[in-house]
């Protein structure tokens, strides 16, 4: 794998040259990008990492490789952060000590999310989807 120094010092050479690291590469640049988003904001993180798994798809792709082995990890879709806001809402009104309405899930709201889930009957595992917020609406 290469350095940080080495990526920084190939890309200012030729920006093109990027395209023929290898996979790994790109991942490292990529958590690279994360550890400087961490420092910053969240939510621009989490746009970050999709773009980064793209770029480095399409790098794969360029090289002739195949399309993602394993299919998306769920059928439930994502929510936006005003449905997330909506499941934080839903969710201190059952009495779940979440903190602040900020449609940021951390830890106090997934916890809440996995009590619900159990409580509903869903697959434990702390994500809200669509399929949370529709069932938290319907058992009001």
């Amino acid at each position: 794998m290469l350095g940080t120094a080495e990526v920084e010092s190939a890309y200012l050479r030729n920006p093109v040259s990027l395209y023929s690291f290898s996979s790994s590469s790109l991942f490292f640049y990529f958590f690279l990008l994360l550890s400087w988003c961490e420092r910053f904001t969240l939510h621009t993180c989490r746009i970050a990492e999709s773009y980064a798994l793209a770029i480095a798809h399409l790098s794969d792709r360029l090289r002739g490789g195949g399309t993602f082995i394993t299919p998306w990890p769920t059928d439930d879709a994502g929510l936006s952060r005003v449905e997330r806001r909506e499941v934080q809402t839903l969710l201190a009104a059952r009495g779940h000590a979440i903190g602040a309405i900020d449609g940021m899930l951390g830890d106090a709201s997934r916890a809440a999310i996995r009590v619900e889930q159990q409580r509903l009957g869903h697959n434990v595992d702390g994500r809200a989807g669509q399929k949370l917020l529709k069932a938290l609406k319907e058992s009001r």
